[in-house]
Formats: C-alpha cells, structure tokens, sequence
C-alpha cells in the first residue's frame, strides 16, 4: 500500500532481531523508535495468539517519521 504524500506521520515496524533494519531506519532514514511491543507490552491490534510467542520472541520495534 502506497504511503500518501499528505500524511504527517509515517509508521513501519521490525522485529527487535533485525538490527540492520533498526539502524537504517533510524540513523540513516531519521525515524525515531516510538513503541516496543514485547510479551509484557503486547500489541494491541493483533489477536492474543499472535502475541503470545511461546519460543520467547523479542518484541517489534514501531518507527514513526514525521514530516
């Protein structure tokens, strides 16, 4: 889905692992980390089996860049 030109916000997520993506995002691309969702933070959107990770998952980093 295209991002609209006319949004003040722009919002993308990736899960805590993925640190390549952390750092691109935030020190090249000029996002800034605004919510962490872990199994003591969960996401409210998903349903409760998505964010309950019985292998012990480590979260999803939410970046927000604003215009």
């Amino acid at each position: 889905m295209p991002l609209s030109t006319s949004s003040r916000a722009r919002q993308l997520g990736t899960p805590y692992f993925d640190t390549r993506n952390i750092h691109f995002y935030v020190n090249r691309l000029g996002f800034h980390i605004v919510e962490f969702f872990n199994t003591h933070h969960p996401d409210p959107h998903l349903p409760n089996e998505l964010n309950a990770d019985p292998t012990g998952g480590e979260g999803m980093f939410i970046f927000e860049k604003r215009r």
